[in-house]
């Protein structure tokens, strides 16, 4: 059996590339090409494709409204082909928060720098959101998340509350974009833990998704930066290329950044950061994998379980996009909570702020 692909894109040139790439698998075929956005979402209905590489700049109907189309007439998993720009890396994060499953920086260059490696990942993500349930998809497009600033939990904060005694670890990949969203958009702004987060993404979609998380939570989201100080209400995005870790000093806590190689075939990895944080001298530490693929974050959540880990947590398999991260750590055993990331910001709130009585 191949997966069909429907390819979009607005250069010729690039659509070829891509369905010749696509063509060297044999598991994919390019059935069909669309060069506009409306023609896009014709070609979704006339074609039935199991997935759709489509492009961030449309000469048309842009590709948010292209993409929502396609989720509200005819849901179809979707890799968007992302640039390198920081208008480009804005507009993919925009997308994989409105639905898209996955997503890729196109090569770049009079000569394609790094074409063998983007034919490879462009395959693979093709074929894993080719898997991705269409009723999953379905329900993305009917229970839209909605975040209104100022309107979280209400909370009422001990004044030793104030300093860095907790600290939540959260792991994802690409596809684990809404899940991230939807798990930072119910904690208030007075949440007084600081969050780093390792999200398998290159640069400059890291600062992009940053920005974007910015406008969608009552925290301050960041890209993490190298020697930067780790308070409570901030977010810290680590960003692409560099291993993140969480380090102490006499000072308190800072941000390491690292360009040791890959581990658990990624940089940033989730193992690094998970394996910095169950080290540090903290009354609690909290775990979180939410969706992505592979095992990166899984083991070094088993590890700082057994470190004393407060708690540890695994998105559920009936909201991920791609479970192959949380089901590695519900193999270990080290897994407290199994739940919808909405569900694990409910328990953050719970387990990690301390409230005073009224």
């Amino acid at each position: 059996m191949k997966y069909r692909v429907l390819v979009v894109d607005d250069s010729a040139y690039m659509r070829n590339l891509i369905a010749d790439l696509i063509g060297d698998d044999p598991e994919l075929e390019a059935v069909g090409f669309a060069k506009e956005g409306r023609e896009a979402v014709d070609k979704v209905k006339s074609l039935r494709p199991d997935v759709v590489a489509l492009d961030v700049e449309l000469p048309d109907l842009n590709h948010i409204d292209a993409l929502e189309r396609m989720m509200r007439e005819c849901p179809v998993p979707v890799v968007m082909l992302g640039t390198h720009s920081h208008f480009g890396a804005s507009e993919t994060i925009s997308a994989l928060q409105a639905g898209a499953v996955d997503f890729i920086a196109k090569p770049v260059g009079a000569a394609l720098t790094g074409l063998s490696e983007f034919k490879k990942e462009l395959a693979g993500k093709l074929k894993a959101a080719a898997l991705v349930p269409v009723d999953k998809l379905r329900e993305w497009v009917s229970a839209p998340f909605d975040y209104f600033p100022g309107m979280g939990n209400p909370l009422r904060l001990s004044p030793e509350d104030d300093s860095v005694v907790q600290m939540i670890a959260i792991g994802a990949s690409a596809v684990g974009s809404r899940s991230l969203r939807e798990l930072l958009g119910p904690l208030p702004a007075d949440f007084p833990h600081p969050i780093v987060v390792v999200q398998h993404m290159p640069s400059p979609f890291t600062a992009a998704q940053a920005l974007q998380l910015n406008k969608m939570t009552a925290l301050r989201v960041v890209e993490a930066r190298d020697g930067q100080s780790v308070r409570g209400g901030f977010v810290y995005i680590a960003p692409g290329e560099s291993h993140t870790k969480v380090v102490q000093s006499q000072e308190g806590f800072r941000i390491a950044l690292s360009r040791e190689p890959p581990r658990s075939g990624h940089r940033p990895s989730v193992d690094e950061l998970f394996d910095s944080v169950s080290k540090l001298s903290l009354q609690k530490r909290h775990f979180v994998l939410l969706a992505g693929k592979g095992k990166d974050g899984a083991q070094e959540l088993a590890n700082a379980k057994r470190s004393g880990a407060s708690s540890t947590y695994a998105e559920s398999m009936q909201s991920c996009a791609a479970c192959g991260m949380p089901r590695a750590a519900i193999d270990t055993g080290a897994v407290d909570y199994i739940l919808t990331p909405a569900e694990i910001a409910d328990k953050l709130i719970q387990l990690s702020i301390r409230q005073i009585p009224t």
